[in-house]
C-alpha cells in the first residue's frame, strides 16, 4: 500500500514588522511587485499589522520570496519575510472583513485583499 502524506510546501508568506506604513500603501506596493492570490492584514496591536500573502501554488511563493528579499527594504528598516508555517488559513482569517473599495483596518479583525478589490478601487 502507497501512503500519501500532504505536502509540506508552504504557499503562504508572512510580512511583519513594517510600522508607520498603510494597510492600503502595503497592498499597493506588494501588487506591483509580485503576483499573489490574496492578502490578509491582522492588526496585532494599534498601528502594527502583520500581512499573509497566499498564493496560489508553492512555485509563485518561492519566487515571490525571492522578489521581496531583494527589495525588502520598501517595507521598512526591521521588515521581514517569512514562511507561513500555520496549517490552515482559517486560523488567522478568523472573523475577517472583506476589502471592497476601502481598507477597513480595525482592532482584533482582519482584512482580505484579493486582486477583485483592486479592480473595484480603480474603477
Amino acid at each position: 500500500m502507497i501512503r500519501v502524506r500532504q505536502s509540506r510546501n508552504s504557499s503562504k508568506l508572512l510580512l511583519k514588522k513594517t510600522y508607520c506604513i498603510s494597510p492600503q500603501n502595503i497592498y499597493e506596493m506588494l501588487h506591483n511587485l509580485i503576483t499573489f492570490d490574496k492578502l490578509v492584514g491582522r492588526e496585532v496591536f494599534p498601528g502594527y499589522f502583520e500581512y499573509q500573502i497566499i498564493f496560489k501554488c508553492n512555485e509563485e511563493a518561492v519566487h515571490a520570496r525571492r522578489d521581496l528579499l531583494r527589495t525588502i527594504s520598501k517595507f521598512g528598516k526591521n521588515a521581514i519575510v517569512v514562511w507561513d508555517t500555520s496549517s490552515e488559513e482559517t486560523d488567522f482569517t478568523k472573523d475577517f472583513v472583506r476589502y471592497e473599495s476601502s481598507i477597513n483596518a480595525e482592532k482584533k479583525y482582519s482584512t482580505i485583499f484579493n486582486q477583485e478589490a483592486l479592480s473595484t478601487l480603480n474603477q
